[in-house]
C-alpha cells in the first residue's frame, strides 16, 4: 500500500475528477450528507468557508494497493483509511 496527499483550491474539480462515470468509482464511507458530486462540492465548501485565510483547504489523501495485496475488501479500505487519518 502506498499513500499520497495532493492539496488543492477547488472542492468542485476533485469531485468531479473521484466521482467520475468512467472510473466506476464509488463512496463506501465517510460522514458527509451529499452523494452527488454538486451536493459534496457545496458541503465541502461551507465547510471551507469558516476559515477564509485557508488558500488550499483540499487534502485529497490517495491510498493505493498492489497487485500483490489482493482483491481488498470495501471494510477493509475503510478500516484502513480511518486508521491513516487518525
Amino acid at each position: 500500500m502506498i499513500g499520497h496527499i495532493e492539496h488543492g483550491s477547488n472542492f468542485g474539480g476533485l469531485f468531479r475528477y473521484l466521482l467520475a462515470s468512467d472510473k466506476g468509482a464509488r463512496i463506501i464511507g465517510g460522514n458527509a450528507a451529499g452523494d452527488t458530486i454538486e451536493q459534496l462540492t457545496q458541503e465541502f465548501n461551507n465547510c471551507a468557508d469558516q476559515r477564509r485565510t485557508t488558500t488550499k483547504p483540499v487534502k485529497h489523501f490517495i491510498l493505493s494497493f498492489a497487485p500483490e495485496d489482493g482483491e481488498v475488501s470495501d471494510n477493509l479500505k475503510q478500516e484502513i483509511a480511518t486508521q491513516a487519518i487518525q
